[in-house]
């Protein structure tokens, strides 16, 4: 998956449905301080959301993406 702009690996979850099928990939970087500012309660929302949608916090960054 390549590495962040700060030469980090890239964190990922996988956001399964209520009967355990992968939906959506969440794929994020901490950012340049390395601690995730992201709430735990936005992948809940990600998984959730028509879109996938999510708030990062802090200076993390990401994308979600939708299974087909």
């Amino acid at each position: 998956m390549g590495r962040d702009p700060w030469g980090r690996p890239y964190r990922y979850k996988l956001l399964r449905s209520s009967d355990g099928q992968p939906v959506r990939i969440l794929v994020w970087s901490e950012g340049p301080n390395e601690r995730s500012d992201t709430r735990s309660s936005e992948f809940d929302i990600a998984l959730s959301a028509p879109r996938g949608s999510i708030r990062f916090g802090g200076d993390d960054i990401g994308f979600v993406f939708r299974k087909n």
